[in-house]
């Protein structure tokens, strides 16, 4: 179980930068700024022209394609389907543009007129999906909705699946965009405050996967993880599968960063709490 995994690469779109430099160099100059993100084009990023994307779909198939360039995947590796790389993506919101666009179409013209091309693109796990297609990542497969614990909730999964032998990679992250009707719902909650939107993906590969492309593992940041359980846990807790503390420790992009020289004395913490969790694993979660 103690299988060593390494970041090879990240992919972020975010509103103060996208793409790994201009994200940290933003970061370095102490930019900060929500709101919806201002010139992006998907077609920058992909090979393949959509017919149709939503903007959450959007933001994690770039981030996605920067994350597998960053990670010096050759064409073969990312264009034929393989199933030792998967893919596991968290959003807490999905895609809420378009099944709004969905169901205001239905309510005003009547369910004849649905639009099925809208349709499929309305999941929470299309972005997934179509991410999982356009890569060739035929693998592990998963998708994590769970509030502002999404991302991380796809992070231990991915964890898991790679320290159990399910993939050799995976690429994990989170997404969301904004939507109209969240906009207007958020605007009366909280005028003074407006979310954000983007995504931050990371290439996860186990140390055998790294040194089998012929690179250096100690060029890569390594994942440092510490599994542990809360009262109350069921028999089977010494199961990996069942864990229900998962505590992730120095792992976010100021790593990499870091490994690449680009930010010296990065330090990292994360803290997280899950919707349906115990008070012990809120406890557990909050400590240093």
């Amino acid at each position: 179980m103690n299988t060593p995994i390494h970041v090879t690469g990240i992919g972020i779109v975010s509103s103060i930068g996208i793409g790994r430099d201009e994200f940290f160099a933003a970061v370095r100059d102490g930019r900060r700024r929500s709101g919806k993100i201002e010139d992006f084009c998907i077609e920058d990023y992909l090979e393949t022209e959509k017919t149709y994307l939503d903007h959450c779909s959007a933001f994690a198939l770039a981030a996605c394609a920067m994350a597998l360039k960053d990670a010096q995947l050759p064409p073969s590796c990312i264009h034929h389907p393989s199933a030792s790389s998967g893919i596991c993506l968290g959003t807490a919101l999905g895609c809420l543009q378009t099944m709004e666009d969905f169901f205001l179409r239905v309510i005003e013209k009547g369910p004849r007129y649905a639009n099925s091309l809208l349709f499929s693109h309305s999941y929470a796990n299309s972005p997934t999906s179509l991410a999982a297609i356009e890569f060739g990542l035929a693998g592990y497969h998963s998708t994590a909705t769970s509030g502002e614990s999404s991302s991380l909730i796809a992070l231990m999964q991915s964890l898991n699946a790679l320290r159990l032998g399910y993939a050799e990679r995976i690429v994990t992250g989170g997404v969301d965009a904004l939507s109209e009707a969240l906009q207007r719902v958020w605007a009366q909650i909280y005028p003074d405050r407006m979310p954000g939107e983007g995504a931050a993906v990371f290439v996860l590969e186990t140390e055998t996967a790294v040194v089998e492309r012929g690179l250096q593992p100690a060029a890569f940041p390594r994942i440092v993880v510490q599994s542990a359980h809360c009262d109350g846990a069921s028999p089977a807790a010494d199961s990996i599968e069942r864990d229900i503390g998962f505590v992730v420790g120095a792992m976010d992009a100021f790593n990499t960063a870091t490994a690449m020289g680009e930010l010296e004395d990065a330090a990292s913490k994360q803290v997280a709490a899950l919707s349906n969790s115990t008070p012990q694993y809120q406890i557990l979660l909050s400590r240093d």
